[in-house]
């Protein structure tokens, strides 16, 4: 390796320590056995939020509206005829 190069060499090796290190650890059979987990438990909340506001999301937004509504009639004293 050439003189100029080393010490740009030994900045990117020590740069690169805590990420081998990361690394390293993540390597462990526990270590990756939790990953998956916490992964496979992530994507099983992101499939049934989805799911709900698939299923429900037209009645709960209708249900906000009417809400909206009335309260603001209520504040206003004044309610509005094109709520239901």
């Amino acid at each position: 390796m050439s003189p100029a190069i080393l010490p740009l060499h030994r900045a990117l090796q020590h740069a690169a320590r805590p990420f081998r290190r990361l690394v390293a650890w993540l390597r462990r059979p526990a270590h990756a056995q939790g990953l998956v987990e916490y992964a496979l438990l992530l994507l099983l909340i992101a499939v049934v939020v989805i799911g709900a506001v698939t299923l429900f999301g037209a009645r709960v937004s209708t249900l906000y509206s009417e809400v909206d509504c009335k309260v603001t009639g209520a504040v206003e004293q004044n309610p509005n005829p094109a709520c239901p």
